[in-house]
């Protein structure tokens, strides 16, 4: 009789501590439900493409857009957002031709107040932002020129007072 209840208690203590993310992946001890593949793993509902989908806990999604064309969303890199975050590292960037000099401006969903933001920019191939500038920074929506001819990773951090920060990449072509 002992052992049923010392038995029915460790498996609500298990489910318990399951439930509320006690048990760490690839523990040997029993789980209540199959966990889904990690990337790691290769799960096919991995992409290595920036979502253009919202989710719940997700910061904005940041766009950039020269005058005339279109907006081209940035890869999503590090960001602190409604008590969650990523680290990520430097990214190479969605890409976006521009001329030299030309206005750049960063846009993000409407209602998102910017308080202020930084950019920063490396020769695209520089793998891990070693060689990145900050090159501009301001407060409300960021607003910058276009460098030089030659192919650059723009990487532009937004603040949004004390919902969080998110940093948004792109890789410039610019001719």
């Amino acid at each position: 009789m002992i052992g049923r209840a010392a038995r029915a208690v460790a498996v609500v203590a298990l489910l318990a501590a399951a439930a509320l993310g006690g048990l760490a992946c690839g523990s040997s001890g029993p789980s209540a439900a199959p966990s889904a593949p990690s990337a790691a793993q290769g799960s096919p509902n991995v992409s290595a493409q920036p979502s253009t989908t919202p989710q719940v806990g997700d910061p904005p999604i940041g766009s950039i857009q020269v005058e005339g064309g279109d907006p081209v969303v940035g890869q999503l890199g590090t960001y602190s957002w409604a008590g969650g975050g990523s680290s990520s590292p430097w990214l190479p960037g969605a890409p976006i031709a521009v001329g030299a000099q030309e206005t750049l401006q960063v846009t993000v969903e409407p209602g998102t107040v910017v308080t202020d933001w930084t950019a920063r920019i490396a020769p695209a191939d520089d793998q891990d932002g070693a060689q990145a500038a900050v090159i501009a920074s301001g407060v409300g929506a960021p607003v910058l020129g276009a460098p030089k001819r030659g192919s650059w990773t723009l990487a532009v951090t937004v603040t949004y007072g004390e919902l969080g920060s998110a940093t948004y990449a792109w890789r410039l072509d610019v001719s």
